[in-house]
């Protein structure tokens, strides 16, 4: 017998197979479920999928990043959670990086954490750490050559760290940059100085391509240049069809990568027009060229490949404050953009990871862009292989 609420998921899971890929891989995304809850505020974390397949959160507020020089708590808060059991588990708290760090899931297992917002006078730290999974312990290691925030820290085939651009010790929404770029030797724990990028960069993209090399592109302008890895040199490249910064990109299966809407100006915090526009980096031709126009306006959304090569866009917000809910579906093949599902919370500046078990984990982030409301609940989306 079927029940009136079976009949209604069936279909509802038939539309979505169709949707998301014609039942070839993904034969229905769930909507979104509250799947757990931070135990400390989750203003400025970061989450990092693990090779175990536990997600590191990390660098979570216990107050408001806007805080008065005179008291504040110099430790951020991490916990470690589990998408198979949907059990958070606490980890010891980090001391010498800030809001807004970096994290890079480094090629044994460990994660690298790197600068941050410190959350005294939201100075801008050079502290970095290492997170050992299987000891669920950090260790302090070497300092880098300068403090950021809001930069890049990308892990290059041969397992060093790049890291580009960023805020130096200034206010948060104040627009300096940096060129001096670094890179991290894992075995050595030491940074080195690397040649000047050819533009400052914050808040910009920097992703690894299939030669080794890695695009860096845009953070308060239009402007993009590849590291060249084999050289390890900035080379400068057209612009980009828009500035951008908070924006988000994915690496498709044709190697090219698809980068996503973002503010056109200097920082998130700073007024300034929004684009609602997608554009196409050619891997092999080295240029950009506009696609799409999104649904809407959106800053500090995320991004992320499904293995049909459509792309899920989460959240983000619009010119108001309030951000949003909604999550959209692009596909690639089609140049065509539908509206997918709601999140139970709206959020901006967040983490979304698809994990081993087929299942998109969002949390983080904050619910209004300007009045910073930290959002403590973590969301779960479920891919179905299965045909429907």
């Amino acid at each position: 017998m079927i029940t009136v609420t079976g009949f209604l998921k069936n279909i509802f899971s038939v539309s979505l197979c169709l949707l998301l890929s014609g039942c070839n891989f993904v034969g229905h995304l769930e909507k979104t479920e509250i799947v757990g809850m931070l135990s400390k505020r989750a203003l400025g974390g970061k989450g990092t999928l693990l090779k175990n397949g536990k997600i590191l959160i990390s660098g979570e507020s216990q107050q408001n990043v806007l805080v008065s020089c005179g008291s504040c708590d110099k430790s951020l808060a991490s916990e470690v959670f589990s998408p198979i059991n949907n059990q958070l588990t606490e980890a010891p708290s980090v001391k010498t990086i800030g809001i807004d760090h970096v994290t890079s899931l480094l090629q044994d297992g460990s994660v690298l954490l790197t600068g941050g917002n410190g959350t005294c006078c939201q100075q801008q730290v050079n502290g970095t750490e290492i997170y050992d999974p299987s000891l669920n312990v950090f260790h302090s290691t070497a300092k880098m050559l300068a403090p950021r925030a809001n930069h890049t820290a990308t892990v290059l085939n041969d397992g060093t760290v790049l890291i580009v651009g960023g805020n130096p010790r200034q206010k948060l929404n104040t627009g300096n940059a940096y060129k001096l770029a670094e890179l991290f030797d894992p075995k050595s724990k030491t940074f080195k100085k690397l040649p000047e990028t050819n533009y400052e960069h914050v808040r910009h993209i920097a992703i690894l391509l299939k030669n080794g090399d890695v695009l860096i592109a845009g953070g308060g302008h239009a402007h993009a240049e590849l590291f060249d890895f084999k050289k390890n040199i900035f080379i400068p490249l057209p612009d980009m069809t828009t500035p951008r910064t908070s924006h988000s990109a994915v690496v498709l299966k044709n190697d090219n990568v698809l980068i996503i809407s973002g503010m056109q100006g200097e920082q998130i915090l700073n007024s300034g027009e929004l684009t609602d526009t997608i554009e196409e980096y050619d891997y092999k031709r080295k240029r950009f060229r506009s696609i799409k126009n999104m649904d809407c306006q959106r800053v500090g959304a995320t991004s992320l490949l499904l293995p049909n090569d459509k792309v899920l866009v989460i959240g983000g917000w619009p010119k108001n404050d309030q951000c949003l809910s909604d999550i959209v579906v692009y596909d690639y093949k089609q140049n065509k953009i539908s509206t997918f599902a709601n999140m139970q919370k709206p959020r901006s500046d967040h983490f979304s990871i698809l994990t081993q078990g087929n299942k998109i984990i969002i949390g983080g982030g904050v619910e209004n862009a300007h009045a910073l409301q930290p959002i403590f609940e973590i969301e779960a989306l479920t891919l179905n292989t299965q045909n429907e």
